[in-house]
């Protein structure tokens, strides 16, 4: 259980380490109106999504599934219309339920690819999925001792949220 926890903190990591830099200068944001994205998939993207589960997928194939907590549920990615985003994190801290991680972006979908800008950083998720009203956002950056069903490797992490409008 304290594996998948861990696993957790590594995509609530993605988004808190990316937003940290020791470069001062910020690439330009790209701009939706000359970088145009798909109707369909950027219309399938836009509204609330809910954390429902994180995941690892080893390279056997088998997943290790961490189902969220209540609190943890009530975190949420929020993609609007206008290309931006506000992303919340929570977690239980001695019964309370506490935002952890809370940060605004911009978003962008080209060639089935997201790219999330937040807090200047932009960052390419390595998994990201979306299908019908299930969005899956994860990585692949493990570390050499990083094991999974027994001892194989990893291929790549993810946690799954749920459409929630």
């Amino acid at each position: 259980m304290k594996i998948i926890k861990w696993i957790y903190t590594i995509f609530i990591g993605l988004f808190i380490f990316s937003a940290c830099s020791n470069n001062d200068e910020s690439e330009p944001v790209p701009d939706p109106v000359t970088e145009p994205v798909p109707i369909l998939i950027t219309s399938e993207i836009i509204g609330v999504w809910k954390p429902i589960k994180s995941a690892v997928v080893c390279s056997t194939g088998n997943e290790d599934i961490y189902n969220l907590d209540p609190c943890e549920k009530r975190g949420e990615i929020i993609f609007f219309n206008d290309s931006t985003m506000r992303i919340s994190v929570t977690e239980a801290h001695t019964d309370i339920c506490r935002t952890i991680y809370q940060a605004t972006g911009t978003w962008m979908l080209s060639d089935d690819q997201l790219k999330l800008t937040i807090e200047g950083e932009t960052e390419i998720p390595a998994f990201f999925e979306l299908t019908n009203n299930i969005l899956r956002i994860g990585g692949n950056d493990f570390g050499d001792d990083d094991r999974c069903d027994g001892d194989n490797l990893p291929s790549y992490y993810y946690t799954e949220y749920e459409r929630a409008n």
